[in-house]
């Protein structure tokens, strides 16, 4: 094995992300769940795209603590995008950026609540 090198698997986390009441997203606008390690800078996170209009996603991801972060954008080639998109930012301004600790667990379920301002998993 090479040195720097480690074995540490990854592990399937799934997902809902519940918006705040304000926020109405489209079946084009994009969210995007980033996940930034914590513990670890020098390690990679990861990143999943929440479908409308369900918004759950999918990731695979080592164990460790992470920053968890959502973006709502607007798809670029609507008509109104531009406003659509400034609206969104300003809706989103206040999401907090929440924490959650993946687990050894091989697979894992998360609910992102932006309204409360938290990450449960279920």
């Amino acid at each position: 094995m090479l040195s720097g090198c480690t074995s540490a698997k990854t592990v399937t986390v799934t997902g809902k992300v519940v918006l705040p009441p304000k926020v109405k997203v489209a079946e084009t606008d994009s969210i995007t769940v980033t996940f930034v390690r914590e513990d670890d800078p020098s390690a990679s996170g990861g990143s999943a795209a929440a479908s409308p209009p369900g918004l759950t996603f999918e990731t695979n991801m080592r164990p460790g603590k992470y920053k968890v972060s959502v973006r709502v954008q607007a798809y670029a080639g609507m008509k109104d995008s531009q406003n659509r998109e400034r609206e969104l930012a300003q809706q989103m301004a206040s999401a907090p950026t929440l924490s959650y600790e993946v687990t050894g667990d091989a697979r894992q379920s998360i609910t992102i609540g932006l309204v409360k301002g938290t990450v449960t998993k279920n």
